[in-house]
C-alpha cells in the first residue's frame, strides 16, 4: 500500500470528475494527474531519484497541487518549507534533509535564491514563475511508473522552530496514509459530490485532507491569497458558488487563518463585530481548525 498507486488508481476510475478547483481553474482527475506526471518527469530530468528529497516552499496554488501529486509520482520525499519563515529557516531544513530541488513560488524566490551555491546537497532551484506553464507543457505526459514500497519515506514535515532549530518527522508511504485515515475518522464521510476547502497550505497540515478527498474521488478546492479564499487583506473570502452549490463538506484551517476571518464566533480568535450578520454557508458541513499536530482518532 502506497500513495502513488493508490492515487493513480483513483485518477483512473474518476478520471472525468472534477478533482482541483481553484479561483482560475477546474481540472478533472485526468487533467491534475497529467500535471503532475509532468511534474514528475522535469523533476526526474532533474536528476531526480526515488527517495530523493524535493523541498517546496509555496502558496495554495495549481503549482502546490502539481507538486503534490508529481512528487509522489516521481518516488520523490517531499520536504515542506514554511513561507513566512526566514531564509535561514529554509537553509537549515534543506541541509538536514538532504533536499536535492527545491520549489519556490515567485513570492519565495528571494528567499531561497542561490541556496544551491550555499548547500552541499541542493543541485537546482526552481522558481515557479510566468514561465511554468510552458516549462509545464515541455514535459513528457508518460507516467514514468517509479516503483515504491510502504515502507518508503514519503514526506519529511518540520516543527516550527519556535524553541530552537526546526526538527524534521518522517512519514513513510504506510504511515502518510494511515494519519490521513486517522483525521477523517472524525469527520463527515465523503462521497462523490464532497468538495473539501484548504484555507491552510496543503504542502502542511491540509495535506492530511487532500489525500482522502483525492482517493474518495471528492473535489479539492485550493485556498488562500493568491488562490481563492483569502483576500489581500488576510481575511476569508468564500466564494459562495462553491460552497453553498458544489456541496462544501470540510474546510482545513489552522488557529492563524481564524484571527483573521471576521465569520468565527469563537472567543479569543475573532474579529468578528457582534452587530455584523453572521453569513450562511449551506453547504459548509465542518471547519477543522485544529492546531494538534496528532490525529484526533487513532
Amino acid at each position: 500500500m502506497d500513495v502513488p498507486s493508490l492515487m493513480r488508481q483513483s485518477a483512473r476510475c474518476h478520471a472525468r470528475r472534477t478533482a482541483v478547483i481553484t479561483r482560475d481553474r477546474v481540472l478533472t482527475f485526468a487533467e491534475a494527474w497529467d500535471r503532475g506526471v509532468r511534474v514528475a518527469n522535469g523533476l526526474r530530468a532533474l536528476g531526480v531519484q526515488a527517495g530523493d528529497r524535493v523541498a517546496g516552499v509555496e502558496d495554495n496554488t495549481l503549482g502546490a497541487a502539481d507538486l503534490f501529486l508529481g512528487a509522489a509520482i516521481a518516488g520523490a520525499v517531499r520536504v515542506p518549507l514554511y513561507p513566512r519563515n526566514s531564509r535561514q529557516s529554509h537553509r537549515v531544513m534543506i541541509e538536514q534533509t538532504g533536499a536535492v530541488v527545491v520549489i519556490a513560488e515567485a513570492a519565495y524566490a528571494d528567499a531561497v535564491k542561490d541556496l544551491d551555491q550555499e548547500i552541499g546537497s541542493l543541485r537546482h532551484v526552481v522558481v515557479r514563475d510566468h514561465s511554468y506553464e510552458d516549462w509545464l507543457v515541455a514535459q513528457s505526459d508518460v507516467d514514468p511508473l517509479v516503483a515504491v514500497a510502504p515502507q518508503d519515506w514519503y514526506i519529511v514535515r518540520h516543527s516550527s522552530g519556535t524553541t530552537g532549530r526546526p526538527k524534521g518527522v518522517g512519514y513513510t508511504q504506510h504511515d502518510w496514509l494511515v494519519n490521513c485515515r486517522n483525521w477523517f475518522y472524525r469527520l463527515p464521510r465523503l462521497s462523490w459530490d464532497s468538495v473539501v476547502g484548504h484555507a491552510a497550505p496543503i504542502s502542511h497540515a491540509a495535506g492530511y485532507l487532500f489525500l482522502p478527498a483525492w482517493l474518495a474521488g471528492a473535489t479539492n478546492l485550493g485556498s488562500n491569497r493568491q488562490g481563492g479564499l483569502l483576500d489581500d487583506d488576510g481575511h476569508v473570502r468564500r466564494p459562495r458558488h462553491l460552497v453553498e452549490d458544489g456541496g462544501h463538506s470540510t474546510a482545513r484551517r489552522v488557529p492563524e487563518d481564524l484571527v483573521h476571518d471576521p465569520t468565527q464566533a469563537s472567543a479569543g480568535r475573532s474579529q468578528r463585530s457582534a452587530a455584523a450578520p453572521r453569513p450562511r454557508y449551506r453547504g459548509l458541513r465542518t471547519s477543522d481548525a485544529s492546531a494538534d499536530p496528532r490525529p484526533w482518532a487513532a
